[in-house]
């Protein structure tokens, strides 16, 4: 004869809970050790994204600057190229059609800024024009008109003198 216990089916109920708690319990150690690994790697992807864009950024900050630097050097020296100086000034508008190309390729946050300096540089170019092309008649035809205006003034007010001169005379010189 073999000895059953008379609480079997108690002993099963406490066992089938006992599997159950066990079960739920290692389910949810697993998915927190899971999350919690997961979330740094988001977090990390993310980070690393940013981290991408501020480099991204810098990059285009340091080409951009590079351009300018080498684009001002060139206005600089262009009145004093000599014969060059189309050379010169050609070498500038390449330079500036070049910050304008990487300007228009690359989302950056000053993009403003960045075509401000642009449009800066080629005012600065086209003065430098200006002044090579040298309206030098146009400036020696001012300067003739000026002197023909101070002349006639002159004379005007040379006249104008003598009357006086004259009208004096005749009111105190008689007396």
């Amino acid at each position: 004869m073999t000895m059953k216990p008379q609480n079997n089916a108690e002993r099963k109920k406490a066992f089938i809970r006992f599997l159950l708690l066990y079960v739920v319990t290692t389910t949810v150690v697993v998915l927190a050790l899971f999350f919690g690994l997961q979330v740094p790697f988001r977090e990390n992807d993310q980070l690393q994204g940013q981290l991408n864009a501020v480099q991204k950024e810098r990059d285009f900050n340091t080409r951009f600057t590079d351009l300018v630097k080498q684009t001002k050097l060139l206005i600089d020296t262009v009145n004093s190229a000599g014969p060059n100086t189309d050379v010169v000034d050609k070498e500038i508008a390449d330079k500036i059609v070049e910050m304008k190309k990487i300007l228009s390729e690359d989302s950056t946050s000053a993009k403003q800024l960045y075509t401000q300096v642009v449009l800066a540089l080629t005012d600065a170019k086209n003065d430098k024009k200006a002044i090579r092309a040298g309206d030098k008649t146009g400036v020696l035809a001012e300067y003739e008109r000026t002197k023909v205006d101070l002349e006639k003034k002159l004379t005007d007010y040379e006249s104008r003198y003598r009357e006086l001169n004259m009208y004096y005379q005749q009111c105190c010189g008689a007396k």
